[in-house]
């Protein structure tokens, strides 16, 4: 047992736990997203089996989840006079976006001798949910516009999720490091509205720097891969793939030279999912040749 042990912790520090379980939960979700949107399910028997019993789990958990979400969604239309629908592609994007959350808070805490930011997890799957949700009112055989916007709400989303708990509470921390103790009810709720009303503010201001980027980044990309014949409707779902790939090798290539295991670990969830994908892809042609 001490060894298993050992030898778990081994492959932990070299991000290989991380990179799993991305690749085990990550690979299904990008197969069901390109068959949802190429509308193909023609992989071979035994691996269209796993994909198909990944979409029924998530399909039951939707089906728990989405009664209260599409009040929201159709709300959201009726305010900006759209009649929207929720196409299932938020289901997997969100799962992706989850992935990496939940690697983030482990990593986090086992690295760190507990959670630096408690609210880094909550805080990020409302922005994931948020952005992913926005992304899911889009046909994902949508026109070029179309695309863009289903890379660039999830895209853009995700990161402001990611900036906000980090700069809210670097802002927090800021303002009430000079807060002295024992000067009275009225002086300590006076500081706190007003140290709040400070934090916040410098944490908006922070914030509206962050997403625009992200924004546009992810609306050229997918606007711009529409145009690639082969790539056509699932052009947003590929932009968000190209940039979590070389978000990945980013996180995996500071990792390495700096010697830092958080960074080495989140690249590799981060390309678990998409190296698994490929894998499948491969098995199944050989499957496909033999049979």
């Amino acid at each position: 047992m001490k060894r298993w042990a050992e030898i778990r912790k081994r492959l932990d520090d070299i991000g290989a736990v991380p990179a799993t379980l991305g690749g085990l939960i990550g690979a299904p979700s990008i197969l069901s997203l390109l068959q949802s949107t190429y509308e193909a399910r023609d992989m071979s028997a035994p691996l269209q089996a796993v994909v198909d019993s990944y979409n029924q789990a998530i399909a039951s958990a939707a089906d728990i989840i989405e009664p209260a979400l599409t009040p929201v969604v159709a709300w959201t239309g009726r305010l900006f006079g759209w009649d929207v629908d929720l196409h299932s592609h938020w289901r997997h994007l969100f799962v992706l976006c989850m992935i990496y959350l939940f690697a983030q808070f482990r990593i986090r805490r086992t690295e760190k001798g507990g959670l630096r930011n408690w609210t880094d997890l909550p805080v990020g799957m409302l922005f994931a949910l948020i952005g992913c949700l926005a992304a899911g009112m889009i046909s994902p055989r949508g026109g070029w516009w179309a695309q863009g916007l289903i890379a660039a709400w999830p895209l853009s989303m995700f990161w402001f999720g990611q900036a906000s708990a980090n700069i809210v509470g670097h802002e927090f921390t800021r303002t009430f490091a000079g807060f002295e103790r024992g000067k009275g009810f009225s002086f300590t709720l006076g500081y706190i509205v007003a140290g709040v009303a400070i934090a916040l503010g410098r944490a908006g201001r922070d914030l509206l720097i962050v997403v625009p980027p992200y924004f546009v980044i992810g609306f050229i990309l997918g606007s711009a891969l529409s145009f690639v014949p082969v790539i056509g409707d699932g052009a947003g779902v590929a932009a968000l793939a190209v940039f979590a790939i070389i978000a990945g090798v980013h996180f995996l290539r500071i990792g390495i030279r700096q010697d830092q295991g958080y960074m080495t670990r989140l690249g590799l969830t981060m390309l678990g999912g998409y190296a698994a994908a490929a894998v499948v892809y491969g098995i199944d042609i050989v499957l496909k040749l033999t049979a």
